[in-house]
């Protein structure tokens, strides 16, 4: 069935609605002169060949109007059967493009989503060889301190936050400020695991700073903070 087709049917259907009016008079016309010759010959001015004639073409008008308006509702069928048949192909059309859009987003979100997880198993691989690391590199820092502190060489905690906070600690030789720097710089990357609830608020905000990775300008801000921290921690 085609656009053409239906409207082709809808024009025959009008073309035919439009001589009803035309039969439908016919009828009247000759059903008015039936009866006045009926009339006529009641009253002797008109012969019964007369009235039989009339009465055939009145027939014949009406049977012609009836055949007309049965032609008419088949006429009104077709079209409304083409116009559903359309109307299903139109929706047959709109479902077949929605499935099309169902399957295209089914497919991208699949792509996403297997994208998603080889990347979640990359990181998630990744931040068990950080864990691993940032243990290691907690337990060196916490040897280099007791050993420095073992030994004198100045490595208190008083100088750890001065020297992280940027401070003057007085006469020093380069061996030991080289010494200091490194125990320092080894133990500030391994203090996020100090803030633990026993080790109270002092930890805790700690933790939150050295969470931004220690940037150099917050460095003066959190030293005296550490200092305080590793000896909470020393002392349990």
């Amino acid at each position: 069935m085609s656009a053409e087709q239906l409207e082709q049917a809808r024009a025959d259907l009008v073309s035919l609605d439009t001589d009803t009016p035309t039969l439908e008079q016919n009828v009247t016309t000759q059903t008015a002169e039936l009866d006045r010759l009926r009339r006529e010959a009641r009253a002797g001015r008109a012969d019964f060949d007369q009235v039989v004639a009339q009465q055939t073409r009145r027939d014949a008008a009406a049977g012609m109007l009836q055949q007309h308006l049965e032609d008419v509702a088949a006429q009104r069928g077709l079209v409304e059967e083409l116009e559903g048949a359309a109307a299903e192909s139109a929706a047959v059309e709109e479902l077949r493009a929605a499935w099309a859009a169902v399957n295209k987003s089914a497919q991208e979100w699949g792509r996403v989503s297997e994208a998603l997880e080889g990347r979640l198993r990359v990181e998630l691989d990744r931040l068990r060889e950080l864990a691993v690391k940032h243990r290691e590199a907690q337990a060196t820092a916490y040897q280099i301190m007791r050993a420095a502190a073992a030994q004198g060489s100045g490595l208190d905690l008083q100088t750890v936050g001065d020297r992280l906070g940027q401070r003057p600690t007085g006469p020093m030789d380069g061996a030991t400020r080289d010494a200091q720097t490194q125990a320092i710089t080894r133990a500030l990357e391994s203090f996020a695991e100090l803030a633990a609830p026993d080790n109270g608020g002092e930890l805790l905000a700690l933790a939150r700073l050295m969470a931004h990775r220690a940037a150099p300008r917050l460095l003066p801000e959190g030293l005296p903070l550490l200092a305080r921290a590793w000896e909470t921690h020393s002392a349990r």
